[in-house]
This record gives structure tokens, C-alpha cells and sequence, in this order.
């Protein structure tokens, strides 16, 4: 989703949700992984009618709307950089890719919480 564009989905915004072009739906509805996390390296998420909404610059509510609703099993899935964890005081997202699949590691935890819990495969 790089910054939450609708032009990454289809050609038209749409006025709640953008409504992906067909490869696109195929791939992130078919091929990508719904537990997963979408992280959007963006300002916030605009909401609507705000002066932010306007702006033909993403990132785009609409496009937002489609991951969260279509894409991914839970809303909170999809992370905004300068919302997490806060809009105010935003920190590096830090997600694990574990034998468990991909965990959120909460900030300030360094991730030595899920490294000790749960440890990698060994590859070969």
C-alpha cells in the first residue's frame, strides 16, 4: 500500500472505498496473508470532510477503507508510521516474522518478549 494511495488500487477513488482493479483484488485479496500487517508509511489517515480528506495527496481514507475491510482480518491490522502509537508521539513499528506468523512488537519492548516466547525455524 507504500502511503495509503487509491491510485495503488484502481483509477477511481470512490467517495467511501476504492474499489481495487481486478489483479489487484486477486492479489491482495487471494494471494495476501490476512493475518498479516499493511503498514502504510504515512501522515495519518485523513477523516472525512476534513481539510486532509480534500487533499489530492495521499494517504487516502478510501484506500485505508479497503484494506481494513477487505484485506485484512482485523482492522487494527493496518498501521499508519505517524499514527503508531499515537498521532501524537509516533515511534518506529516494529513487527517479528516468527514461526507463529508476523507479531506486532509493542515499542519500548526492544522485541525480547516474542524472541524469548517463540523462536524462528531453522532454515536448511
Amino acid at each position: 500500500p507504500h502511503h495509503c494511495s487509491y491510485t495503488a488500487l484502481g483509477p477511481v477513488k470512490g467517495i467511501d472505498k476504492t474499489t481495487p482493479v481486478k489483479q489487484v483484488k486477486w492479489l491482495c485479496e487471494t494471494q495476501g496473508e490476512s493475518n498479516g500487517y499493511i503498514i502504510s508509511s504515512s501522515k495519518p489517515i485523513p477523516f472525512t470532510g476534513t481539510t486532509e480528506d480534500r487533499d489530492v495527496q495521499p494517504p487516502h481514507r478510501q484506500a485505508a477503507e479497503y484494506y481494513r475491510t477487505d484485506v485484512l482480518s482485523s482492522p487494527n491490522r493496518l498501521l499508519v508510521t505517524m499514527s503508531e502509537p499515537s498521532g501524537i508521539s509516533p515511534k518506529p513499528i516494529v513487527i517479528a516474522i516468527t514461526s507463529a506468523g508476523a507479531v506486532k512488537i509493542p515499542p519500548g519492548s526492544g522485541g525480547t518478549t516474542v524472541a524469548a516466547a517463540v523462536t524462528a525455524p531453522r532454515a536448511g
